[in-house]
């Protein structure tokens, strides 16, 4: 009976040895994309843009580390396997009754694991949401909750939630 159980498990070691490189390519389908995130580039060019530009740069990041489904280079220079950069095209405070915020956000994803980086996902991302009063501070809490904080908020949870699900379709391709 030893010996029985002895070849059983030789033949079980000898045939788990044939699918080496398919155990290893499952596990190299388990690991976290590297990604490596630009900082947003303010075409918009208004007097809140450039805050708003770096505003969404935070956002979107910490939304994509507290998910945690990618791994987030640290610079665009480390190993990266997709690069995310971002646009804001447009941050306006259109007036009309009531006063509404127009924000657009140009979102590009590059596979870069070939030679020759391809593009992902090119798309606008567009939101228009009514504000009732100005901007006081980008730190506080009443800018958080206030139309122009939710609108932030709402859209940056889009560009990451774009961002997360087409690198990891592409990764799993």
């Amino acid at each position: 009976m030893r010996h029985l159980f002895v070849l059983i498990l030789c033949a079980a070691c000898a045939s788990s040895g044939k699918n080496t490189s398919s155990t290893l390519s499952v596990i190299d389908m388990n690991r976290k994309p590297l990604v490596a995130i630009s900082v947003m580039e303010d075409l918009a060019k208004t007097p809140l843009s450039s805050h708003a530009a770096e505003a969404f740069t935070k956002a979107v990041f910490e939304r994509l580390q507290h998910k945690n489904r990618l791994h987030l280079a640290q610079s665009k220079a480390q190993g990266r396997q997709f690069l995310v950069t971002m646009q804001l095209v447009r941050h306006q405070e259109i007036s009309q009754d009531p006063n509404e915020l127009a924000i657009s956000v140009l979102l590009k994803i590059l596979d870069t694991r070939t030679e020759k980086p391809h593009v992902v996902l090119q798309e606008e991302l567009s939101l228009n949401t009514p504000f009732e009063k100005p901007l006081t501070s980008w730190n506080d809490e009443s800018f958080r909750i206030s139309p122009m904080g939710l609108a932030h908020a709402k859209l940056s949870r889009e560009i990451a939630s774009r961002i997360e699900d087409y690198i990891l379709l592409t990764n799993r391709g």
